[in-house]
């Protein structure tokens, strides 16, 4: 393995605008190796600077697993990669469990709210502060770009020149084009109760057919914009 120094790894959070960051900005680099599906056997080419960005790196939220994983994953890409760059995205707690609870009910939970707070807020889903300090410990404070969502509603040509100089590449032409869309809370409440009776990923027990369950979901979100994911 070589030029392990030329590796940065966008490691999330999930729900701190990676998407946009995603395709907006690192796939239109033409400097550097680009890769959003990363694991152990992902083949990597090191003739250039090698950028990996996948928010499930920093913990998915699921039920059976919580966020624990995060620090596991930090671990083994510090061994994989001790000189890389890290880039992390934070956001307010109460609003990142509001977001990621949207995003579960959209992927097929059932359970309400109240519960899914409680569950993140029980494994500490939402504590930016210990993870990036345990970040910081393994590679270093100079080398971990932070930045929180709000950068990029307020000041967005200052927030992707600081990422892009954090990379050593230049501003690549990019469109202030909306993903992952939201749902209002009321539209969430009758998904949820829609997931209660099909099967999902989530929803395991549920009495209907999956497919089935998941076209009324296409069609409910697809009707308002919602479906991108």
């Amino acid at each position: 393995m070589k030029k392990t120094n030329d590796v940065f790894i966008h490691v999330g959070l999930p729900k701190t605008g990676t998407t946009w960051i995603q395709r907006e900005i690192f796939e239109k680099m033409k400097n550097v190796n680009y890769y959003h599906r990363f694991d152990l056997y992902t083949p990597l080419d090191f003739d250039k600077k090698t950028v990996i960005s996948n928010e499930e790196l920093a913990g998915v939220a699921y039920w059976e697993k919580g966020m624990d994983i995060r620090y596991q994953v930090i671990e083994r890409l510090y061994r994989m990669f001790p000189k890389a760059k890290i880039i992390v995205g934070r956001r307010d707690e109460r609003s990142w469990i509001r977001s990621t609870y949207a995003q579960y009910v959209k992927n097929g939970g059932w359970r309400n709210f109240d519960s899914w707070f409680d569950f993140c807020y029980d494994k500490k889903a939402g504590d930016m502060d210990s993870y990036e300090s345990y970040i910081y410990g393994l590679f270093g404070k100079k080398n971990v770009f932070v930045y929180d969502i709000s950068d990029l509603k307020t000041d967005i040509s200052g927030f992707v020149t600081r990422l892009c100089g954090f990379i050593g590449e230049p501003v690549p032409p990019y469109s202030m084009k909306q993903y992952n869309k939201k749902l209002n809370w009321h539209q969430l409440i009758v998904l949820r109760y829609i997931n209660i009776w099909f099967r999902t990923k989530e929803n395991k027990t549920g009495l209907l057919p999956g497919v089935l369950g998941y076209c009324i979901r296409w069609c409910m979100l697809h009707a308002s914009g919602g479906w991108q994911q």
